[in-house]
């Protein structure tokens, strides 16, 4: 099976969504695959009828009718799921989601970990998008929870599951964050807020839905529990990244990151662990032509840029407002180059399959920009291979020349 890889290439927002839903129609693809992050995903698609909806979960090939894979690198939030596929009844889509078992399921008291902490940093923010992707992940260290388990007590019975879910698993989940946030109230010498007190108070009713939030889950997806079954037989894959190379868990501005592998990284464990049951074919980085950063970093300095704007991503009590700046090709050479020579492929065999994508050009054009800088930063020739200069699959145009940038 043949892939092409979408990677975000500065702070999230740069059009992967659009640059999927493109590649889904011109291959045919028949597979969309989330490899990393969660359902703090936002990636909206158009279609050239107008139809529109921001992706968390199902992949952005869904108005293709391309069935999405949530790898075990992606976080299930059962919750957001859920109403995902609510909004996505208007669309009158088939819907096919495959899902590893072995994902991580982000809880109601992940988020409400989440959201607390950052109200007690006060001015300290990290910037977080509330949806408790890196509470989920600390949590799970102490108590993990996976559709792996949750399937194994539904062999016994619905009830049964249900109320070792409610009683056992979401009960010591919510004892966890009670003392987690007991234990940050006091460092922060700052009480818990006055409505996460109330939500613990009404525990059992919470924990009630949010079983009934996992059981629409559990009977709408589909288990997979060998990756390589998913590529079997199929003609191309699009990989789908999340977030993007500056908030990488390891590459990133620490501790204003995602906790998340947002390169290639996930990519090539899942080809090895498939015993390369699919080829990568092409690595397609994806930028705006500048840069937006929704949530804080004291290290990005930007605002409001003249012909920039942004429909998906509104302000909100936990990231605030979007911010904008010129893209630094300094930068997006660093952030390319770190994870291409972190990941051992930085050598001319694999260079000619790295493409680079430019979107919003109908905001800001490309007229001016230094594309030689770029290349002389990259010390790699990588083409400008595509460019939207709209919000549609039909406003993406392929380079008709290969820009070798003078190298």
């Amino acid at each position: 099976m043949k892939s092409s890889i979408v990677i975000g290439a500065n702070y999230g927002d740069e059009g992967k969504g659009l640059m999927t839903d493109f590649l889904c129609k011109k291959y045919d693809a028949d597979l969309v695959v989330r490899f990393n992050g969660g359902a703090q995903a936002g990636h909206t698609v158009v279609t050239p009828q107008g139809e529109r909806h921001v992706f968390s979960h199902v992949g952005s090939g869904y108005f293709l009718g391309v069935p999405t894979y949530l790898s075990e690198y992606f976080i299930l939030n059962p919750i957001v799921y859920k109403r995902e596929m609510g909004d996505l009844c208007a669309f009158k889509r088939r819907c096919d989601v495959y899902v590893s078992p072995r994902s991580e399921i982000t809880t109601y008291w992940d988020m409400l970990g989440n959201r607390v902490m950052e109200e007690l940093r006060g001015g300290g923010l990290h910037g977080s998008c509330g949806i408790g992707i890196n509470a989920t992940l600390d949590r799970a260290k102490a108590c993990s929870l996976n559709f792996a388990e949750i399937r194994e007590k539904y062999h016994q019975s619905s009830n049964i599951c249900r109320n070792w879910m409610r009683e056992c698993k979401l009960a010591n989940i919510e004892l966890y964050w009670f003392m987690e946030l007991e234990k940050f109230s006091r460092m922060a010498k700052k009480p818990i807020p006055d409505w996460a007190v109330e939500c613990f108070d009404r525990g059992k009713e919470i924990n009630e839905r949010f079983v009934d939030d996992i059981d629409f889950m559990f009977k709408t997806v589909i288990f997979v529990e060998d990756p390589s079954i998913v590529f079997m037989d199929r003609r191309h894959a699009v990989f789908e990244g999340a977030q993007g190379l500056a908030l990488d868990q390891f590459y990133g501005n620490f501790p204003y990151v995602t906790r998340s592998n947002t390169g290639i990284r996930n990519v090539l464990e899942m080809k090895r662990e498939c015993q390369n049951a699919f080829s990568i074919d092409e690595i397609i980085y994806v930028s705006r032509t500048y840069e937006t950063r929704h949530g804080n970093d004291p290290d990005f300095t930007g605002g409001e840029l003249e012909g920039a704007s942004d429909k998906t991503n509104v302000k909100n009590e936990w990231q605030g407002e979007i911010r904008y700046r010129k893209l630094l090709f300094d930068n997006l050479a660093d952030r390319i180059r770190i994870d291409l020579q972190a990941n051992n492929l930085w050598n001319h065999r694999v260079s000619n399959r790295v493409k680079l994508a430019i979107t919003h050009t109908d905001q800001i054009p490309l007229d001016g920009y230094d594309f030689m800088r770029f290349n002389n930063e990259l010390d790699h020739s990588i083409p400008l291979s595509y460019k939207s200069n709209g919000e549609t699959r039909n406003d993406v145009e392929e380079s008709a020349m290969k820009y070798d940038y003078g190298s």
